[in-house]
This record gives structure tokens, sequence and C-alpha cells, in this order.
């Protein structure tokens, strides 16, 4: 007679409960962690000294502004 025995994954476990801890949470709040840490690496004085590229005359943004618009854009999902 072989005994099994019983999976540690399958005993009961208290029940999980949710709540929201406060009312003005925005649903962008994960992105501000991301443009702390952006800013405190300095990612757009970085991009600006490593990477040239000549603009037109009539351009708008910088790169590193596209590049931190398009990091942006992909944390949030878009």
């Amino acid at each position: 007679m072989s005994t099994k025995k019983k999976s540690k994954a399958r005993l009961n476990h208290r029940k999980v409960h949710f709540t929201q801890a406060k009312k003005a949470i925005t649903s962008q709040a994960g992105l501000i962690p991301a443009f702390s840490f952006l800013n405190r690496f300095g990612l757009s004085g970085v991009l600006d000294k490593r990477i040239n590229i000549e603009r037109g005359a009539n351009a708008t943004f910088q790169l590193s502004d596209v590049i931190i618009l398009i990091t942006t854009g992909i944390l949030a999902g878009a």
C-alpha cells in the first residue's frame, strides 16, 4: 500500500482581502516611480550627450523628449 502525501500547495490558506489605500489615486500612479527613476538617472542628459542627430530648423522636441514620450507610452500600456 502506498500512502499519498498531501501537497502543501493544496493546504487551506487565509483569504486575501484588498482595500483601497487612498481615494485620490489615479490610473497613472504607477508612472510616478518610473519618472522619478528616469530623472534621478538623468536620462535626458545621457541621451543628449550620446546620440547626435541633426534636427530640422522647425523641430519642436529634442530627441531625448521623444524617447521619454515613447517610454511613457510603453509603460502606460498604450
